[in-house]
């Protein structure tokens, strides 16, 4: 072990005591310490602070728990805890001492075992005699471990008894490929290779193999070939003898090849004369579950029932199928976009196939270390349920006149034989170069840090079409060879220097802001610019150009290249969309349009886990999707609170199926995905609507200030009492519901709002009346600090709430605030104060819900480190008494020419909800029709 690795060892030893207090300076303390001895004097300055900085991003990680919701059907019983001291975890401990030696620390590696346990709890018991059907799903952030995850499962599961393991790996060859390398290393440990024509296979040990190489499972499928029958019959592999391990594409000739290959082997025949086999439990792991693997054909539910005849979709029949050749089966999906998965009908089934896949036992959600890089860290959250949070600096928007219109570099709507061409010539765009160059320092940075991968990835993922994608890569190829030849050409390069040297300055500029965050576990040294230069050449002469699509040889080699790593600038489109890991990664170049929630999420290959190299990664993409990843980090926000809501009331996997479909913003996947959603039943309970954008035409602006003017009045000539209040608030209590329905009716909300419909809003109001609910509410006017007005007769001061953009620049943000004036549009960020939702509640209530605050954030800080300090509006809204909403206007500033006007203030509302535990929720129909769907899911 060299200097470094002794004093990590030493420096870790001494603060594994302190966890539970560790600070950054007990960390400093513990490196200066283990560097007093003698023999690491040779470590610098620079070598202790890396150190420092690593050892923060190990141990000051919070992790949270996982959390559950299980079905109460079938008959299912805990049996796990039982038998856990009687089994041997020969699969499981190799696998855990194999973590151990990576870059996963001890508390991640701890809570992996946990949940890990709990999942495999969730499946049927394997000593069981009985049958067994169980369904589950695993839902993880992008990027987020979920591989390492099902690998930890898998090894436990076969611990326990199962004998037969299929994972499925999604649609490509290469991410097949990707995931039975992980498998190799992590569960067989080994690897087989052909060695002569004639396809002879030879294993050699790997991972896994070279702790315990003792322990052999069959595999049939390699890193070179997927499942083929004649060459399980050669190794002479059968099902119910040794346990197997099946890594295949989600593909029908494969799949059917399988089920073939194993009816086989059936041992037993039911009274319908169907064979099976019996007694020989089944796991499959259908990694990215939520795509090739859910039912996408009219017709599996006729008038709330279902079709026993029905023919479901391809590979969702074989999978189903293939669940049915065994009396014992368990089926867990992993995904990081689950909205499919939960939209599938749960009473979806036929008589040859059984039950479709909704998870009905179990859906268990991940938590989100806190080192985790996701999409609320990169694009911020302005959810009203927390604090908001800015995004990272790392985001570079792409010029509109290289990636918007027909004269666009590739526009958004192209076909597959379109010439990339920038300023008249078929080269990269001047946005590209750039993030080449960038791509560059980052390596030369790298070499210097020598932390985390050795390997180093660029993405640029700008078109599907292949054709398209091999222009692109032959242009990337001319670019960087001439930034090559300049460095090499020393007297030719000066100019080109200079132009590292100032980009290396803006990469300084974001190390330095990233440190600074409050909280931050990211802080990573700095370098001179000389050390940079020095490794220019180097790093540029090392990278190569690959493209990864369904026509090209190439692969993402990553093990071939361990020892020196891989510097590769990967161009691709679908393939590199969804599953596939592109270690380190660290510049991404994105122009691909879609609006789906999950496609475009999964399309996110820089979300992960960026250890030493944060503050060098840049995303290149346009201000719109910046705006819609945004938009998609705050609904999957809300979406884990919904979850979490439902965990601590006992909710089951089919009520969230339910809510998720009751949700006004459901548009979160392709239509087909959601047959049994295009009619929605929406419920407000338990949440929290807000207005955010607004009409800036004097009619519309002054139309809603009188619509709250005569609320205000009506309220103080007695439809309501009037109640003390401070810092410039003023609040009526006991309103009758007919007066903020009068207001709803009366108030024009901006056509882009999605988040607030007032017919819905309405109608939700009226239901909840029929059932005694909703019948008197709260009506605060939230104050500001800005200049004093007039509402209704009342003195009130106005709102400050700034526009919201999503360029970076301050030329930026000046032509997006034309272009949203254009459109007739006042657009905010969140509306509305925290403080508001506990306006008219016991300090009691507040109290209870701040416990319940904490509590939670224990179980998932959901990457944040402080412990709250205020409440969280879902929690309040649990306090809230079912017959009392409250309404709260907030009368926004209108200077900054945010109204045509500039005089009438802009009144925004929010409506807090109060939750019903334990009981049915209202609902009112929200119909979309396929030009809402076109609008609000595609850019073409």
């Amino acid at each position: 072990m060299n200097a470094y690795g002794t004093a990590k060892t030493i420096a870790a030893t001494l603060v594994s005591g302190s966890l539970a207090d560790l600070t950054s300076d007990k960390i400093r303390e513990a490196v200066e310490n283990a560097c007093t001895l003698p023999q690491l004097a040779e470590l610098t300055s620079s070598d202790r602070e890396r150190l420092v900085r690593e050892l923060e991003t190990t141990y000051q990680t919070v992790i949270g728990e996982e959390r559950a919701l299980v079905g109460r059907e079938g008959g299912w019983q805990a049996w796990l805890p039982e038998r856990k001291a009687r089994l041997s975890w020969g699969y499981w401990t190799r696998y855990r001492d194999l973590l151990a030696r990576g870059p996963m620390n001890d508390d991640v590696r701890k809570r992996l075992d946990e949940s890990t346990d709990k999942v495999l709890g969730f499946l049927g018991d394997p000593e069981r005699e009985s049958s067994w059907d169980r369904r589950g799903l695993v839902v993880g952030l992008v990027q987020s471990g979920k591989t390492s995850h099902y690998i930890g499962l898998v090894n436990k599961a076969v611990d326990a008894g199962y004998k037969v393991v299929v994972i499925l790996t999604g649609f490509t060859e290469s991410l097949r490929v990707q995931t039975q390398i992980r498998a190799e290393e992590g569960f067989l440990g080994y690897s087989l290779a052909p060695v002569t024509k004639r396809g002879e296979l030879r294993s050699h040990l790997v991972g896994v193999g070279t702790i315990a190489p003792g322990k052999k499972p069959d595999s049939v499928t390699t890193r070179h070939n997927d499942f083929r029958r004649n060459v399980a019959d050669n190794l002479g592999i059968h099902v119910g003898g040794n346990e197997i391990l099946f890594a295949i594409k989600k593909n029908a000739g494969v799949l059917r090849n399988l089920i073939a290959w194993i009816q086989a082997s059936a041992n037993a025949t039911d009274s319908g004369g169907r064979q099976f086999v019996k007694h020989v439990p089944l796991l499959v792991v259908d990694d990215e579950s939520d795509v090739g693997s859910i039912d996408t054909r009219k017709g599996s539910i006729v008038d709330d029932d279902p079709d026993p005849e029905h023919e479901p979709a391809r590979i969702n029949e074989l999978i189903r199928r293939l669940l049915t050749l065994f009396d014992q089966s368990a089926y867990v999906g992993y995904t990081a976009t689950p909205f499919a998965n939960v939209l599938i009908h749960d009473g979806g089934w036929t008589k040859d196939l059984g039950d479709d896949l909704f998870p009905r036992d179990f859906i268990l959600s991940l938590p989100t270390p806190s080192d985790h890089v996701g999409p609320g860290m990169v694009f911020g959250l302005e959810s009203p349920e927390r604090e908001a949070q800015d995004g990272l600096p790392i985001v570079v928007h792409i010029p509109a006149e290289e990636s918007e219109g027909e004269k666009a570099w590739i526009p958004a709507v192209h076909k597959k034989h379109h010439q990339p061409i920038f300023e008249g010539r078929r080269e990269v765009p001047a946005s590209l170069r750039e993030a080449i160059l960038d791509f560059v320092l980052v390596c030369a940075a790298r070499r210097l840090r020598k932390t985390g991968t050795r390997h180093n990835s660029m993405l640029v993922h700008v078109t599907r079409f292949n054709d398209v994608q091999q222009c692109v890569e032959d242009q990337i190829k001319r670019e960087l060879g001439r930034i090559v030849d300049r460095l090499r050409a020393k007297t030719a390069h000066e100019k080109l220097v200079a132009e590292f040297r100032r980009r290396w300055e803006g990469f300084t500029d974001t190390t330095r802001k990233i440190s600074e965050r409050e909280g931050s576990i990211f802080k990573n040294p700095t370098h001179e610019w000389r050390e940079i230069e020095a490794e220019l050449f180097s790093a540029a002469s090392a990278i190569q150009i690959r493209t990864i699509n369904g026509l090209a040889g190439d692969v993402l080699d990553y093990e071939t290249h361990v020892d020196d790593g891989l510097h590769i600038i990967a161009v691709g489109g679908d393939k590199l969309a969804r599953g596939l890991t592109l270690e380190g990664l660290s510049v991404s170049y994105f122009l691909r349009c879609s609006r789906m929630y999950d496609t475009l999420m999964q399309m996110g290959r820089w979300f992960g886990y960026r250890p030493g190299y944060l503050d060098l990664c840049r995303l290149y993409t346009t201000s719109d999707l910046c705006d819609w990843f945004s938009h998609i980090a705050n609904a999957t926000e809300e979406l884990r609170n919904e979850f979490d809501l439902m965990v601590n009331s006992g909710g089951t996997p089919k009520e969230f199926g339910l809510r998720v479909r009751s949700h006004p913003q459901l548009m979160v996947t392709s239509q087909v995905k959601m047959r049994h959603g295009q009619t929605i039943p929406v419920t407000f309970q338990g949440s929290i609507v807000e207005t955010i954008s607004f009409y800036r035409d004097a009619a519309t602006v002054e139309n809603n200030w009188r619509a709250a003017g005569r609320l205000v009045e009506d309220l103080d000539a007695g439809g309501g009492i009037r109640k003390p209040n401070r810092d410039n608030r003023v609040q009526w209590a006991d309103v009758p519901a007919a007066k903020v329905l009068a207001f709803l009716n009366a108030y024009k909300e901006h056509e882009s709002g999605t988040k607030v419909r007032t017919p819905l809003l309405t109608a939700y109001v009226e239901k909840e009346l029929q059932r005694g609910r909703l019948s008197e509410w709260t009506v605060l006017i939230s104050g500001g600090s800005k200049e004093s007005d007039r509402l209704g007769g009342v003195d009130i001061r106005l709102v400050d709430r700034r526009w919201k953009f999503s360029g970076d620049t301050e030329e930026k943000k000046h032509k997006e605030k034309e272009q949203l004036i254009a459109r007739n549009q006042y657009r905010i960020g969140v509306l509305i104060n925290p403080p508001d939702e506990a306006v008219d509640l016991e300090a009691h209530q507040v109290a209870v819900a701040l416990e319940e605050t904490i509590a939670d954030w224990k179980r998932d800080p959901k990457g944040r480190k402080k412990v709250p300090t205020d409440p969280a509006g879902r929690f309040l809204r649990q306090m809230r008494d079912p017959s009392r909403g409250l309404l709260i206007l907030y009368p926004l500033d209108a200077k900054d020419e945010k109204t045509e006007t500039g005089k009438t203030p802009v009144i925004a509302f929010a409506i807090s909800f109060p939750g019903v535990a334990g009981d049915t929720a209202s609902t009112v129909t929200y119909t979309v029709n396929n030009v809402y769907q076109q609008q609000e899911l595609s850019f073409d």
